[in-house]
């Protein structure tokens, strides 16, 4: 089961849950499959909130959206309490981060984005990255950006996906998990303003401390 059974009332939520290491719980959405791609606000209000009726509650709920700026991405980043924005060193990874930045910030106000740097060959040309996409989001938005982490070129990442693990239980020791670690550190610290921010996910319902998208 998935998410897509779920929309389609041939199941519930709870009967989607994976368990993953280190006691994460994982939701598999589907893939080619266009009624979870074009969710409305509804769907994904819905959806969000049968998250926080699961129990017991999770401490941080991580949602991958992809990539794009479609109605249930734009949703579900206002309705998160921390937006994470990754970023690969490729002009059409840059464009669509901006993109989404652009999209948030001036349609819907959100004015905190975590920037994450993926797949980097040293950590310097990861800096370099950050910084083009912060000299065009202050240029043209006049919107600074946050540096949440810089993750290496992990050559063992298709290993531990063709064992059918995780990088972090399977090479905990290589340079992609060492970042992954410390990236998963500063996202706990990014600091919440609950009073000022009127998307905030626990607005819903019983949710996990801290929504990330």
């Amino acid at each position: 089961h998935d998410v897509s059974d779920v929309l389609a009332g041939r199941c519930q939520l709870a009967d989607t849950l994976l368990e993953g290491p280190g006691g994460v719980k994982i939701i598999p959405g589907s893939s080619g499959k266009r009624d979870v791609a074009e969710l409305g606000v509804t769907e994904v209000t819905q959806t969000l909130q049968a998250i926080g009726a699961l129990q017991p509650a999770a401490d941080f709920l991580v949602i991958d959206t992809g990539a794009g700026i479609g109605t249930h991405v734009t949703t579900l980043a206002r309705l998160s309490d921390a937006v994470v924005v990754v970023v690969r060193d490729e002009p059409a990874s840059l464009a669509d981060a901006y993109g989404l930045i652009k999209v948030m910030y001036q349609e819907f106000g959100c004015q905190r984005f975590q920037l994450v740097v993926n797949d980097v060959f040293n950590p310097r040309r990861g800096l370099d990255v950050f910084e083009r996409l912060q000299q065009v989001a202050m240029r043209f938005l006049g919107l600074p950006l946050e540096l949440c982490g810089v993750v290496p070129h992990e050559a063992n990442a298709i290993n531990a996906v063709r064992r059918r693990d995780s990088l972090l239980t399977a090479f905990p020791d290589s340079a992609g998990s060492v970042a992954i670690q410390r990236l998963a550190a500063n996202l706990e610290m990014v600091r919440i303003d609950e009073g000022n921010n009127e998307f905030l996910i626990d607005r819903l319902g019983a949710m996990p401390r801290k929504a990330v998208t």
